[in-house]
């Protein structure tokens, strides 16, 4: 990674993201406790009020990159405790590949995954969520049905 320029900061960032365990539920949940570190790093503040003394020492353009970060961390919470509850209730294995998109301006929300029933078939692939729904013209209802059954 130092070939292409990256700080040594960042990459101690990414490190944990190639460390993953196997198993999709201990992914998900070391996933899981480390966007929640970084969330008590840059100070958890509610996303619709905030303080004076987290606002005073702050540019607007800082105050707007942090409010941009800690909403994206908390949507990528949000889509993990959604995968979780998927697994949760499959009856079969399922192999599951997360891509986490480095370039947040080119999704809409959430973790991109993929989640394979056979080997031959693809129950839902990476992309922006609006874009498979209008490709597949599925609900979520009848992914979820078609996975557990």
């Amino acid at each position: 990674m130092a070939d292409v320029s990256i700080s040594d900061a960042s990459c101690d960032l990414l490190k944990h993201f190639f460390h993953l365990p196997p198993d999709p539920l201990a992914a998900l949940a070391s996933i899981e406790s480390f966007l929640v570190l970084t969330m008590n790093q840059l100070g958890h503040h509610d996303f619709a009020t905030s303080s004076d003394a987290f606002t005073s020492n702050k540019t607007k353009r800082e105050q707007k990159r942090d409010a941009q970060l800690k909403k994206s961390i908390h949507d990528a919470l949000l889509g993990l405790q959604n995968l979780r509850a998927l697994f949760v209730d499959l009856k079969s294995a399922v192999a599951l590949r997360l891509d986490l998109g480095l370039r947040q301006e080119a999704y809409t929300s959430g973790l991109m995954f993929q989640v394979v029933n056979n080997q031959n078939e693809i129950m839902a692939e990476g992309g922006r969520y609006d874009a498979l729904v209008v490709k597949y013209r599925y609900n979520i209802y009848s992914i979820f049905e078609d996975i557990v059954d």
